[in-house]
């Protein structure tokens, strides 16, 4: 059985039918993203693609170089979807940092790091750097044998949080993300561990306005310019 997703690409900065952007259906599944049929907005962003009618779908666009993303749940009318993208920019005050709080586990053999960071772009463009990274971070350093440094992104609309590789760039420990940042709210995750016995002392690349450490209950931590906030409300950690 057939049925068909249409709708509208609208260019979320001009607020104006955006023609001329390839839209694909896809759908997920074990081997990875299959695409289903592709179609070109016309004139009025208008696009029409025939499927098959069963199982969870995406509809993407990808304009100015970023891929957008739209699901389509199944059971859910598949007409009159409307997909949002944005013009690129390449300016990095687009998107800035609203939190960076960093997670530290002491555990026998090791210390386990999850550093977050909360990308906040309330502009109508979106913000992409194919060649510096749309956001970096310092690893100090060596992690644990065997270890490598792991992000995980989660990006405005709900959709689930997608793996990305850390890029080393010329700056010995620091390391960037290849990732578009839309408007938003834009969650970046990134985990590693060092070695036990490892004095943990990073840098403030992006220059985020305020760091927060959080320290499982009974670790105490100790350094320059670190100052007690006291307990979150579980009482679990400081």
């Amino acid at each position: 059985a057939l049925a068909a997703v249409d709708g509208t690409v609208v260019n979320g900065t001009t607020g104006q039918p955006q023609a001329n952007v390839i839209v694909s259906l896809v759908q997920p599944g074990q081997g990875g993203m299959q695409t289903l049929g592709s179609a070109k907005s016309d004139a009025q962003g208008k696009f029409r693609i025939d499927k098959p009618a069963d199982g969870p779908q995406l509809v993407q666009a990808i304009f100015d170089g970023v891929t957008y993303t739209k699901m389509v749940p199944p059971g859910s009318p598949g007409t009159g979807v409307q997909v949002d993208v944005f013009d690129s920019t390449k300016d990095p005050g687009t998107a800035k940092i609203s939190q960076h709080i960093v997670f530290l586990q002491p555990a026998a053999g090791q210390l386990t790091v999850n550093e977050v960071y909360f990308l906040k772009n309330d502009t109508k463009k979106t913000f992409d750097n194919p060649s510096d990274g749309t956001l970096r971070f310092y690893v100090p350093g060596h992690t644990a044998q065997g270890e490598s440094v792991r992000v995980s992104i989660s990006g405005p609309g709900g959709m689930p949080p997608i793996q990305r590789p850390a890029g080393t760039t010329n700056s010995p420990g620091v390391y960037k993300v290849l990732y578009a940042v839309k408007p938003g709210e834009t969650e970046f995750n990134i985990s590693y561990t060092l070695p036990a016995g490892t004095e943990f002392a990073s840098k403030n690349v992006e220059k985020s306005p305020e760091t927060r450490l959080v320290v499982p209950r009974g670790v105490t931590l100790e350094g320059d310019g670190v100052s007690a906030l006291g307990q979150d409300p579980s009482g679990k950690a400081s």
